[in-house]
């Protein structure tokens, strides 16, 4: 009986993590690319403008998503979570974007693989990091 109790109750803390405000403004970034790509996909100008609006929403985001984070975490600087979450969103973000402009306008496919490739780097010099469980502190250039 109290395993259930005890799902419950990370279930629920877990839920309570997500919702958070660094955290959901972390995760709005993801429908956010879905929908940047629509509009690039949709003729017009106002849809090429609305577009341009979503990906500064998202730059939005994700300034205050950290700026939150370091003000409102009681005990702790930075949660395990959303310390997974930013990062991850901003990657689903940018993958999806550049999927978007390599389909529906004139973007060169070299300098799509020198952002993807700077980002393997990126992410390959992370995980040699956590292997070696050395803390890669969070950046704090927005403050």
């Amino acid at each position: 009986m109290l395993d259930a109790q005890d799902n419950r109750q990370n279930s629920s803390s877990l839920w309570r993590q997500l919702l958070s405000g660094p955290n959901a403004l972390s995760l709005s970034r993801i429908p956010l690319a879905g929908v940047t790509v629509w509009l690039m996909s949709q003729p017009g100008g106002i849809s090429s403008i609305l577009a341009c609006a979503t990906v500064i929403v998202a730059g939005v985001t994700d300034f205050f998503d950290g700026w939150l984070a370091r003000r409102t975490q009681s005990g702790k600087e930075y949660s395990a979570l959303g310390m997974t979450l930013d990062p991850l969103a901003d990657k689903v973000f940018a993958i999806t974007l550049l999927v978007g402009v390599l389909a529906y306008r004139e973007f060169p496919l070299w300098l799509a693989g020198a952002i993807v490739a700077r980002d393997l780097a990126i992410m390959t010099v992370g995980a040699i990091w956590a292997r070696r469980n050395m803390t890669i502190p969070p950046s704090i250039l927005s403050g």
